[in-house]
């Protein structure tokens, strides 16, 4: 009877052993999916930023242009007839100058449903390593 016992004991040692690294096992594989998917939203912040700033350049140069473009229409009214041709250039700078931003609105916001769909596809994948990772676990124990 002594001799089950030990016998048993034993038993639930080496089954606890293994449970032991089949655990730590998993958690190492929690880990190094982990890293990746922290590797993977790093490098997609960094790509959403450069096209963010990206934009933000090209319509801080839209800006700069159009004020040079002012700054040069109104040098050149040098007498009170000349103003006529400056409000009315003036006009046709700013008109230009807003479907400029109007166009650039509208590609920041393909930028910005692009960038989302990223971020799903993502979260998606990261969801899918911890379903399957859960699942092990589950599994195992």
């Amino acid at each position: 009877m002594l001799h089950c016992n030990i016998g048993a004991m034993h038993n639930s040692t080496m089954e606890n052993a293994m449970m032991n690294t089949m655990n730590l096992d998993m958690l190492k594989e929690f880990g190094n999916g982990g890293y990746a998917q922290a590797r993977a939203l790093g490098e997609l912040n960094l790509r959403t930023w450069e096209r963010l700033f990206e934009k933000q350049m090209e319509t801080f140069g839209l800006l700069i242009d159009n004020a040079n473009a002012q700054i040069e229409l109104a040098s050149e009214a040098r007498e009170v007839s000349d103003m006529k041709a400056m409000v009315e250039g003036q006009g046709e700078l700013n008109r230009k100058l807003a479907e400029a931003l109007t166009s650039k609105g509208r590609e920041t916001l393909e930028l910005a449903n692009t960038s989302r769909n990223e971020y799903k596809a993502w979260m998606e994948e990261g969801m899918g390593i911890f379903t399957k990772l859960a699942g092990s676990a589950t599994k195992a124990s």
